[in-house]
This record gives structure tokens, C-alpha cells and sequence, in this order.
């Protein structure tokens, strides 16, 4: 029992100096700006890319209505209850 405990941890300080080696390696590379302008324009001509830029532009909108209608209905809300309060105090009088 022992030694799997021993072996669990070294190879948990094994992955972690691995990890770090490869994330220290990475961090230089970068990619270039041809290829950065290349597949930013390859993504703006793809169909999948108009069709989901289009799908977020409707979800905006069908939330900017659900906030208009929100909006509508507390609006609505609190005239009516005012109404209905200087309904009942005139009544009382």
C-alpha cells in the first residue's frame, strides 16, 4: 500500500513538471497575422458563420422584446393599481 501511495505521488509531480514544461513551451508560440486576417476572413464567408451570427442577433432581439413587454406590463400594473387605489379612497369619502 505503501509504495502505490509513493507511486501516485511522484507521478503527480511527474504530470505537473510535464505540464508546466509544455505550457512554458507554448507560451511563445503564437500564430502570425497572415494567418490570424486568412482565417478570420475563411470564417466570415462560411455559411455555419452567418447562420450563427444570425441566430444571436435574433436571440437579442427576442430579448429585447421580452424586456419591452416586462417593462409594458409593470407599467401597466402600477397605473391600474393606482387607479383602483383612488377608485376605493374616493369611495370611502
Amino acid at each position: 500500500m505503501e509504495n502505490v501511495e509513493e507511486i501516485t505521488r511522484t507521478e503527480s509531480a511527474n504530470l505537473d513538471a510535464v505540464a508546466s514544461d509544455i505550457a512554458g513551451r507554448l507560451s511563445r508560440v503564437r500564430p502570425n497575422t497572415f494567418f490570424r486576417s486568412a482565417l478570420k476572413a475563411r470564417l466570415t464567408r462560411s455559411k455555419i458563420y452567418a447562420r450563427r451570427k444570425a441566430a444571436g442577433a435574433l436571440s437579442v432581439v427576442w430579448l429585447i422584446a421580452a424586456l419591452f413587454a416586462v417593462i409594458a406590463g409593470e407599467l401597466i400594473y402600477v397605473v391600474t393599481s393606482a387607479r383602483c387605489r383612488r377608485a376605493r379612497s374616493g369611495v370611502q369619502r
